[in-house]
């Protein structure tokens, strides 16, 4: 009963998680492009969100 009341919730709510699950794989990416440029810099993430702060 209880996994059937998730999969009813999970389908109406599907347009909710999927737009979240793009934002999320945007972020990710916008990430892995942060630490790419940080180390063709040579310097730190940390660094790199102070100077954008």
């Amino acid at each position: 009963m209880f996994r059937a009341c998730v999969d009813q919730l999970r389908f109406q709510r599907r347009g909710e998680i999927e737009a979240l699950n793009r934002k999320l794989s945007r972020q990710e990416q916008s990430i892995l492009v942060v630490r790419a440029k940080a180390i063709s810099n040579g310097t730190t993430a940390k660094a790199d969100v102070h100077a954008a702060v």
